[in-house]
């Protein structure tokens, strides 16, 4: 019964230390700029997140943007990236994705 119970608490403290991976909230502004942000409303305990962000511009350049930290319940993290010059080369789209521990 021991052993049993050694395993079910090594699998329980195994599993609260996995990643995950989520797609995060981004959105454009006037093409100079993109926001992604990531939220944490569904732990009760902080998390420790990585942000990755690409922007990518009408003449197919991309922008990468990294922001780590760690998010409080309740709060969120954002992160941007910028076109080099917004008004011959705007950017088109954005993309994010956050890996949380």
């Amino acid at each position: 019964m021991k052993a049993i119970l050694l395993v079910v608490l090594s699998i329980i403290s195994i599993n609260s230390n996995a990643y995950f991976t989520s797609r995060a909230n981004c959105f454009l502004i006037s093409g100079s700029k993109a926001q992604c942000e990531a939220c944490n409303y569904a732990s009760y305990r902080p998390i420790q997140c990585t942000l990755n962000i690409q922007g990518r511009t009408s003449y197919g350049n991309s922008f990468n943007g990294v922001q780590s930290g760690v998010i409080l319940p309740g709060q969120c993290m954002r992160g941007f990236v910028f076109a080099n010059n917004p008004f011959r080369d705007p950017l088109v789209s954005a993309f994010g994705n956050v890996t949380c521990r």
